[in-house]
């Protein structure tokens, strides 16, 4: 099962199969003209029964960045993001074009 649903600022994704179950939301304002902010942040895990759903196990992931609408009617954006999992996994990423 997987459900989408977006307003205008907020994306949210949630996914459940037989052993995984994820969820990512994402929140977007803008700043000015053609440039706005997002923020955004996930839950997900992968597990072998219903008891380890919710374990220590939870994977996380959290950040924000910055869109640049290049082509606004094809809705093209430049990414910049910082993005933090875990103390090893984390960084700045640079796009072109949408994660959804």
């Amino acid at each position: 099962m997987r459900r989408y649903s977006s307003t205008h600022n907020n994306i949210i994704i949630y996914t459940k199969d037989e052993n995984l179950i994820t969820f990512i939301s994402e929140y977007r304002a803008r700043i000015y003209k053609r440039l706005s902010a997002c923020f955004f942040g996930g839950l997900g895990n992968i597990y072998q029964s219903k008891n380890e759903l919710l374990s220590r196990y939870t994977k996380f992931s959290f950040g924000a960045g910055l869109r640049y609408a290049l082509l606004k009617k094809e809705k093209i954006h430049v990414r910049l993001d910082y993005g933090y999992s875990n103390k090893f996994n984390n960084g700045i990423y640079f796009t072109i074009g949408e994660c959804f």
